[in-house]
Order: C-alpha cells, then structure tokens, then sequence
C-alpha cells in the first residue's frame, strides 16, 4: 500500500490515519480472517479510480 498519494485536482495529500480511512474499503474486511494487517490492508485496498477527495470531491484523479 501506498504511504501518501496526491489530489491533481486540487493538490490536496491524503497521508496517514486519513489516507486509511479513504483507500481502504471496510466493507471487505471479514474479520473472522486469519491474515496479517498488512495482507488484510493490501485485499481490502480500493482503486485509485474509486478514492474520493475529502477536500474538492474529485474522484479517480490521483497520483503517487
């Protein structure tokens, strides 16, 4: 997973705790799984497409 990565839009960087909270779609998460953090953060990661700006609400348009 990526540990930052850049609205082209507006220029706003999602990092951190917030870039968690945007790329990683919780609804994949099976919590029965017997897989580590990083393995359960790489399958349940969204696509770039699919990531919403929090501040301009540009969707899909990002870079690394």
């Amino acid at each position: 997973m990526y540990s930052y990565i850049k609205c082209n839009n507006c220029g706003y960087d999602l990092s951190g705790p917030e870039l968690l909270s945007n790329a990683v779609d919780t609804s994949m998460f099976n919590s029965s799984a017997l897989h580590s953090d990083l393995s359960v953060l790489e399958l349940s990661q969204k696509s770039q497409d699919d990531i919403v700006c929090p501040f301009c609400g540009q969707k899909g348009n990002w870079s690394f």
